[in-house]
């Protein structure tokens, strides 16, 4: 239990991704109020929940999924600087 004054945290909502995800659900660049720079946005299926983590590392053959994919498709042509 907290006690004043101290201020306590806590994560809630916790997700992840990857650059293919991301990729495959990249809406678009707009610029924020008040900031120099663009934010990609994103459609929230680039996004799944933290306990879905440990179940898509492996691929069925037992290798790292991501390492797999890396190696076939190479760095998603949207993470390429020009």
């Amino acid at each position: 239990m907290w006690k004043l004054p101290t201020m306590g945290f806590r994560a809630v909502g916790l997700w992840w991704s990857d650059i293919y995800r991301m990729t495959a659900n990249f809406v678009s660049v707009k610029m924020r109020r008040m900031e120099q720079r663009g934010a990609a946005y994103f459609k929230r299926a680039a996004f799944a929940p933290i306990d879905t983590l440990g179940d898509e590392l492996y691929d069925e053959s037992g290798q790292l999924r991501l390492v797999r994919q890396f190696q076939t498709e190479r760095v998603p042509r949207m993470y390429l600087s020009e």
